[in-house]
């Protein structure tokens, strides 16, 4: 066998470093998307837990919203069925208030 030359040695050790460049290259790009990969799912999670949680705030609104509108319907039935109870226990009385009323409205209109 006979002894390399040095221009055959650079040769050889220039074909190693890029072989080496190329191995180097492929695991970084490999590493690369692994990372990539892992954010894209933490990003995900996040996103989905951030949904669900604004779907349950959405839920308990609305939930507390009907019961508020119900609320506020049984008090006008309530003040309603009252004051008919009333109007009918004394007819004279609401028969003069309501003309009083009209004639404050009326002198209202009148005015503008």
């Amino acid at each position: 066998m006979s002894n390399p030359t040095p221009a055959e040695d650079a040769i050889q050790d220039f074909n190693q470093l890029r072989a080496d460049i190329a191995r180097l290259s492929d695991s970084v790009a490999e590493l690369l998307k692994a990372q990539a990969k892992a954010a894209s799912a933490a990003v995900s999670d996040t996103v989905s837990q951030g949904s669900d949680q604004l779907n349950a705030k959405i839920s308990q609104l609305g939930g507390a919203a009907k019961q508020a509108t119900d609320q506020a319907q049984a008090s006008v039935r309530s003040a309603s069925h009252d004051l008919e109870r009333t109007i009918n226990h004394n007819p004279l009385a609401a028969v003069l208030i309501a003309a009083g009323v009209g004639l404050v409205l009326g002198m209202i209109s009148a005015r503008s």
